[in-house]
């Protein structure tokens, strides 16, 4: 069955330059999707050299993925086929990018910045490495008592009883699907369920 709606993730041919709050720089974003919930997904390049020195926080979660480049944020160096989940409320210290990034950002909600200004929280960020071998669960589910999963399920046919996303990591494609719909996975595939 078709995809609802499907996007190459190479193509920044729609993308806008904005600035994230409180960074030296700006980016380039193309959203790419928005759920009824007020959830997006974006892609994001951000240019060598550009950070964020100053330390706080969104309200909502997010989750992201690094296509391309490498991102450093709270100690970790994010690096192509990484996947993070930060919790909302979870600090971000010292984010920068030297080389520049290309990712993929869902937030789960409204992304409004709160500085920490006093360094009150922590910085409670989960990364995984997506390898060629890696299979299973990577963003828990339901985690932070936030409805839905990501994961990386072996070769082979997939359905779910709700809408779902595939992330087709070797060929740089988005798709969004709709409830019922069965597609065969290659095994290189990030899916991601929001409820």
């Amino acid at each position: 069955m078709k995809a609802l709606k499907s996007h190459d993730l190479r193509d920044m041919s729609q993308a806008i330059e904005i600035r994230i709050p409180d960074a030296t720089d700006m980016v380039k974003m193309h959203r790419i999707h928005v759920w009824d919930n007020g959830a997006s997904l974006a892609t994001v390049t951000f240019p060598p050299g550009w950070s964020r020195p100053i330390v706080g926080s969104y309200l909502c979660a997010e989750e992201f993925f690094i296509l391309e480049g490498a991102l450093h944020m709270s100690g970790d160096t994010f690096s192509s086929n990484d996947h993070t989940w930060v919790p909302p409320q979870s600090l971000r210290i010292d984010t920068y990018s030297p080389q520049g990034a290309v990712t993929m950002a869902w937030f789960y909600g409204k992304p409004v910045w709160v500085r920490q200004e006093k360094g009150d929280g922590v910085a409670s960020q989960i990364k995984t490495h997506i390898g060629a071998e890696t299979s299973g669960e990577v963003r828990k589910e339901n985690a932070d008592k936030i409805l839905g999963r990501t994961m990386k399920p072996v070769a082979g046919e997939f359905t779910s009883d709700q809408e779902f996303e595939v992330i087709d990591i070797v060929r740089r494609t988005w798709e969004l699907f709709a409830p019922g719909t069965t597609v065969k996975l290659s095994g290189q595939e990030l899916v991601r369920l929001s409820k």
